[in-house]
């Protein structure tokens, strides 16, 4: 890789600023417009959304997010008679049983998800990173279908524009709070660890 220092801490460069104007999903974070002539092509206002501590707190929450699955998949096990099944991701870890197919897709999607919940500034463009994964995920909670498809259709809904070219602060919101509902509808329907409990998406192929 070349420049692989310059890559990393460009990657995570809390003090970049970010364009709240095509913001999708945190417009409604408080920030007040900077006066014309003052934008610049990555800034366009001053507040809570560009500040550097909304920044951290987010990648915080990314980090604390893949622990606590991490953790969803990893805690516990599955009585079976007079033996313990290890849950799947320590298992595979320590060699003694590979990954599923099922089980590598499901971990693979639900990291970027969450990557994606909590990026500071989606625009439109990338609703790609994630738009194939949603149905897989909705079907990994246990959600009533008709809510599935109704969250389905709802963010497609917050990925197109609300107002002129762009979104609004209802439709951010609306983004926001499907997104955090998924996130709470994954934990509780992934039961990893206990496959007979859990959803069809980990069971063993």
């Amino acid at each position: 890789m070349q420049y692989p220092i310059e890559y990393v801490s460009q990657s995570f460069n809390l003090a970049r600023t970010f364009k709240r104007y095509w913001s999708v999903n945190f417009k409604w974070v408080p920030c007040e417009a900077l006066p014309s002539g003052q934008e610049t092509l990555l800034r366009d206002c001053e507040g809570l959304f560009t500040s550097k501590i909304f920044g951290i707190g987010l990648l915080t929450a990314t980090a604390c997010c893949w622990v606590l699955f991490a953790c969803k998949c990893g805690a516990g096990g599955q009585e079976t008679g007079e033996k313990r099944e290890e849950a799947f991701l320590w298992t595979a870890i320590r060699g003694n049983k590979p990954f599923t197919n099922t089980q590598i897709v499901t971990v693979m999607l639900l990291s970027n998800f969450i990557g994606v919940a909590f990026s500071r500034s989606l625009h439109f463009q990338f609703y790609v990173w994630y738009f194939h994964s949603l149905p897989f995920l909705l079907w990994c909670t246990r959600f009533p279908d008709i809510v599935k498809i109704l969250m389905f259709v709802l963010v497609e809904m917050c990925w197109n524009p609300w107002e002129g070219e762009t979104s609004t602060i209802s439709s951010s919101m609306l983004l926001t709070g499907l997104h955090a509902l998924l996130l709470v509808g994954l934990f509780e329907g992934l039961r990893v660890a206990h496959p007979k409990e859990g959803a069809p998406a980990l069971k063993e192929d």
